[in-house]
């Protein structure tokens, strides 16, 4: 389940995931892009664990890798919504 420590997570956040526009080959790949982008200072220690979270909660409900990263940001944006006391 998603984390329900909140950190402000953008469509910016979720396009820096995807690097030229492509389309990444597996969740764990978006997960070791997660972990770069906070190794250099792009993204917060909790912006990174929401981001993972949400991540392993998509992959966990056989939801393929979208296409595109506006994508991503509606799935992820769904799941925070879903939370107790919704999000943003």
């Amino acid at each position: 389940m998603v984390e329900q420590t909140y950190a402000s997570i953008s469509r910016v956040d979720i396009d820096r995931l995807y690097v030229d526009d492509t389309t990444p080959p597996s969740w764990r790949h978006l997960e070791k892009r997660t972990l770069e982008l906070l190794e250099n200072g792009v993204i917060s220690e909790q912006q990174s664990r929401v981001l993972i979270s949400i991540l392993r909660t998509l992959e966990k409900q056989g939801i393929p890798v979208p296409a595109d990263s506006g994508d991503l940001y509606l799935l992820a944006r769904q799941l925070l919504e879903s939370l107790p006391g919704g999000y943003g």
